[in-house]
């Protein structure tokens, strides 16, 4: 009674423990729910507010220290690394980044270590230090090639390249786009192909090397065309137009800039119109065109302002005041030049409220961070009393153990017994098995011992009577030629040559069966015609067929294939119209025709002969040899024929059949693999 209410006690806990355990698991799939969903806000704000995205990072670090879930803490170190660059506090974030790459050491995570040491080098570049943004990026490549990652080792040669062209160092600069291009190519990466083009024609073009930039503009532009990107076929068109015009090549230059102008219309793409009417403003002045240069200076001005781009408008405004004062139109161009000292002044007043903005936002920053911390606190009081409850539990679920040990013991010894008890019913199962399987062993072997016998017999008198019958018209052959009645000598000829195509026909069927059965004959499928093979085979019956004028009708589609062994398959078609002429009086008709059914080509071979008794039919596909019967004109088979077709099919993954009545014909008919 005692050890009945201890069971029951030990039981309630285990269930009571269980369910705490399901709703630790529970709560800990929503934490980190609800930490991949900062993380998710943090990225979407980024861009426009970089300081509620660190704010949700923040929080996102905090759960994952409570959680002590390592990737999702490098995740939000990373993201809170981001937000300070954002805030161009580059010096914070370097160092936020930093921690998640020692963190990312120890998860053994090549991509995502590659992912941080290229942020990094963003920050850096940010930053203008060029030297260790140089360094990070190496390190990222590094990462890249040892685990030959050929997107990122792309990648990071083109971040490199980056920081070379702002260091001056146009060449090396190229060596390393070259080495992306090369990838890039391998990969068939057709967007990724002419934006690395086009940084190698603006670092040529940094080297005066007009000629060799515009060559790979050009062939940029064509890439872009072949994808049809017209956003990036648009400023590749720019890039065109700016290379003729360093060139002096002022028609190219004008053509180019005005294709640019139809594709950014095109796109309705008010800032970049905004940028190419500014230069070609510029372009026309370069070249005293003050007409055509105020024309594109009040365009430039117009897209300007509809996309607040404030520092084309100024340009414009002073592009104007420029020209109204050399055609000597002063009101004009004091207007203008009032306009963009008003737009000058209006910049720096925007840019000094945004500061002021900025230290309010770090202020309020600061204070949600305070508010973090007591929250921090908080959670770790709590962290305490879920470990005093794991301990409770433990001990718990350690009692039901030594009393599930216990009772295994017990209930083991109990099992042990029935097991022998039932291992020797098992074996005598096991010999009344073995004895069944042995007689029917005994059986097939009769079987393949009768299935020889009938063989050789076959043999035996098949091979025989056709070497008589050779060695009889031997004599007639020296009897007529003694004689000199040579003109017999045509007819002892066609019945030899009936003879010898009867002994080859046999000597083949008995060769390809024998390497059936001992598996020596090799299934080497392939995309077969059937119309060619229905039509090679009757080619090799043509004789037969006009000896017993039979009419062979052939209704076959030439596009009809299956999937299977020609030589197989012609073997197969040459001994069903065999078969067909010996059974078909002369005057007969052979109809062969093949159709699709479901995934198959079925194929039928139908005579107008004698047809098969009932009682033959259920082993017409069996050596045997009660089943052999003359032909019409008294030919002579061997019975393999069939026996040789059903073989062939069955390796082919096909299946073959037969339909007869006795004086009314034959049809046998066989599916094989279709192929569409």
């Amino acid at each position: 009674m005692l050890l009945t209410k201890f069971t029951i006690l030990l039981a309630l806990t285990a269930i009571q423990s269980t369910s705490q355990e399901l709703n630790h698991v529970d709560q800990l799939g929503k934490a980190k729910s609800s930490i991949n969903t900062l993380l998710s806000k943090a990225d979407q704000t980024l861009a426009r507010n970089a300081d509620s995205s660190f704010i949700l990072a923040n929080e996102a670090v905090t759960q994952s220290k409570l959680l002590d879930d390592t990737l999702l803490l490098i995740k939000s170190y990373r993201a809170q690394g981001k937000a300070k660059s954002y805030l161009n506090q580059y010096n914070e974030a370097i160092q936020l980044l930093d921690i998640a790459v020692k963190l990312c050491t120890n998860t053994h995570n090549s991509s995502l270590s590659w992912e941080l040491n290229n942020d990094i080098g963003e920050v850096y570049s940010s930053k203008g230090d060029y030297v260790n943004a140089l360094k990070s990026y190496v390190e990222g490549l590094r990462i890249a090639e040892r685990d030959k990652e050929k997107e990122n080792i792309a990648k990071s040669n083109s971040s490199i390249a980056i920081i070379l062209k702002n260091q001056k160092d146009y060449r090396e600069a190229i060596d390393y786009l070259e080495k992306s291009l090369a990838i890039w190519r391998e990969l068939n990466n057709s967007q990724n192909i002419t934006r690395t083009i086009i940084n190698i024609a603006g670092n040529l073009a940094l080297l005066g090397d007009y000629n060799k930039s515009l060559e790979n503009l050009l062939q940029a532009e064509k890439y872009a065309s072949e994808f049809k990107d017209t956003s990036l076929l648009s400023d590749i068109t720019i890039s065109i137009a700016n290379i003729y015009s360093y060139k002096s090549d002022f028609k190219d230059s004008e053509k180019y800039y005005l294709k640019g102008v139809s594709l950014k219309q095109s796109l309705n793409d008010k800032r970049g119109l905004a940028i190419i009417y500014n230069n070609m403003c510029v372009f026309y002045l370069n070249n005293s065109n003050y007409t055509k240069g105020e024309r594109y200076a009040k365009l430039a001005l117009e897209n300007a302002k509809l996309s607040k781009l404030q520092n084309i408008q100024m340009a414009s405004f002073k592009s104007l005041s420029y020209i109204y004062s050399k055609q000597k139109k002063f009101e004009d161009a004091y207007i203008n030049q009032s306009n963009y000292i008003r737009l000058k002044d209006s910049l720096f007043t925007i840019q000094k409220s945004e500061q002021l903005a900025e230290i309010k936002t770090k202020y309020e920053a600061e204070k949600k961070e305070q508010q973090i911390k007591i929250l921090e606190s908080e959670n770790q009081l709590k962290e305490v009393v879920i470990k005093q409850n794991r301990f409770v539990r433990n001990t718990l679920i350690t009692g039901i153990i030594i009393f599930v040990i216990l009772f295994m013991l017990i209930f083991r010894a109990y099992r042990e017994k029935k097991r022998v008890n039932t291992l020797l019913e098992d074996k005598n199962r096991l010999i009344e098995q073995q004895k069944l399987d042995l007689s029917s062993k005994n059986i097939e072997l009769n079987n393949v011992n009768s299935t020889k016998d009938r063989l050789f017999s076959i043999i035996a008198h098949d091979l025989r009577s056709p070497m008589s019958s050779m060695e009889g018209l031997s004599g007639i052959i020296r009897q007529l030629l003694s004689s000199g009645k040579t003109e017999k000598l045509d007819a002892v000829a066609l019945h030899i040559d009936k003879i010898v195509n009867r002994l080859n026909s046999l000597l083949d069927n008995l060769l390809n069966w024998s390497l059936s059965q001992i598996n020596g004959l090799h299934v080497n499928p392939e995309i077969v015609y059937i119309r060619n093979v229905v039509l090679y085979s009757a080619d090799v019956q043509k004789s037969a067929l006009e000896a017993k004028k039979i009419t062979l009708n052939i209704d076959i589609n030439d596009d009809l294939k299956v999937f299977a062994d020609q030589n197989m398959l012609r073997t197969v078609i040459r001994n069903l119209i065999s078969n067909a002429i010996k059974f078909t009086p002369s005057g007969g008709f052979i109809n062969i025709s093949a159709f699709p059914d479901n995934g198959f080509v079925r194929v039928s071979v139908k005579d107008s002969g004698i047809g098969i008794p009932f009682e033959k039919l259920n082993t017409i596909f069996e050596i045997n040899s009660t089943k052999i019967s003359a032909g019409t004109d008294g030919e002579k088979g061997t019975g393999l024929g069939l026996t040789l077709c059903r073989d062939f099919i069955a390796l082919n993954n096909g299946d073959i059949g037969i339909m007869s009545e006795n004086g009314k014909g034959t049809e046998v008919f066989f599916s094989l693999p279709s192929i569409q």
